[in-house]
């Protein structure tokens, strides 16, 4: 029991701390800003709403990083104040539209237990957990793994490029040493 207090009190304070450093930090992106303060306002709290929003709030997050490195140069035209607002209310609506669904079952189950059928528990548990979970899961990912690719590919590109171009240090003394002996 203690142990989960002091979790807490620290997951309290953690949270709250990290939405004053990011509202006050001018370096960040707006839009990373508003993905970040909304993910601790739902880590504040430990239920399936604020859990499921969490996982919801990386799955966004996600998606602007993927956003910035595969469209660099459309990024702002994408990912503009307009998408990031409805991306961070469709987190919440959905993470408060599965909780209800899941109190509404649990209702259910509850009053009509000679009646329920399990195979609606059943067929309604799956549905919610791939789409809460599952599916967000499989986008970040997918999309993480995209993001570090495209990452290492233009890494490798700007280095051959460096390389042809005689731009590291080692390479360009490597010429001029050449050009000394030529001449």
């Amino acid at each position: 029991m203690m142990i989960f207090l002091i979790t807490c009190t620290f997951t309290i304070f953690g949270n709250l701390f990290l939405v004053f450093k990011v509202a006050r930090r001018r370096q960040f992106d707006r839009k990373i800003k508003v993905f970040v303060i909304s993910l601790a306002l739902a880590d504040l709290f430990i239920d399936i709403m604020f859990s499921t929003s969490s996982i919801l709030h990386f799955t966004c997050m996600n998606i602007d990083r993927f956003v910035a490195v595969s469209k660099p140069l459309k990024y702002f035209q994408i990912m503009n104040r307009r998408l990031v607002t409805c991306m961070v209310f469709l987190c919440w609506f959905i993470a408060f539209s599965n909780s209800v669904f899941v109190l509404y079952m649990n209702a259910n189950k509850t009053i009509c237990r000679p009646h329920y059928n399990l195979s609606v528990e059943g067929s309604a548990s799956l549905i919610g957990s791939v789409l809460v979970f599952y599916l967000p899961l499989m986008l970040n990912i997918s999309g993480s793994i995209n993001i570090y690719l495209r990452v290492r590919t233009r890494s490798q590109q700007l280095c051959h490029l460096a390389a042809n171009e005689g731009l590291f240090l080692d390479h360009n003394q490597q010429r001029s040493e050449t050009r000394v002996t030529k001449h």
